[in-house]
């Protein structure tokens, strides 16, 4: 075997092995990606949740405002409205991974479940929102339109 065969022989297997190890180091940065955008997800819960376990009256209004909006007063409205909007906040944060795809099928169902059960959580919350759905995101507008049905 001549010099010019063993060259390319071993530049073939160096093309191939420099695909394949490509090719990992795309899926390991897209499982990093996914990993990260799991965390961002949980931490930003995790800070409404610490809001509602430190504020007594934040978590009166938001427990009573999913399940009776309308029966609120005005400033327990006022309170809800924010805690709804930083829950929004966080969802449309969330279907930035959604819409990039860094999050698995199983993750999209339960994103889905938790934007839909959050707006659909009563009559109020579904007003308010249709009140609000202008100043958010296109993104989630059209997310929460194709994938929510509150005529129940």
């Amino acid at each position: 075997m001549d010099n010019q065969k063993v060259v390319e022989i071993v530049g073939l297997v160096a093309l191939v092995l420099s695909i394949m190890f490509l090719g990992y180091e795309l899926k390991r940065g897209n499982d990093i990606a996914e990993a990260e955008a799991a965390a961002t997800y949980l931490g930003d819960v995790n800070d409404l949740v610490a809001i509602l376990l430190t504020d007594e009256d934040a978590a009166r209004v938001w427990g009573k405002g999913l399940r009776d909006y309308r029966s609120l007063n005005d400033k327990g409205k006022i309170k809800f409205r924010r805690l709804f909007n930083y829950a929004l906040n966080i969802q449309e944060i969330n279907m930035k991974f959604v819409q990039n795809g860094l999050v698995d099928a199983d993750y999209v169902e339960y994103y889905t479940h938790d934007t839909c059960s959050l707006i659909g959580s009563n009559d109020g919350v579904i007003a308010h929102w249709h009140e609000i759905r202008g100043g958010r995101a296109p993104a989630l507008r059209e997310f929460v339109d194709a994938n929510c049905d509150f005529s129940k």
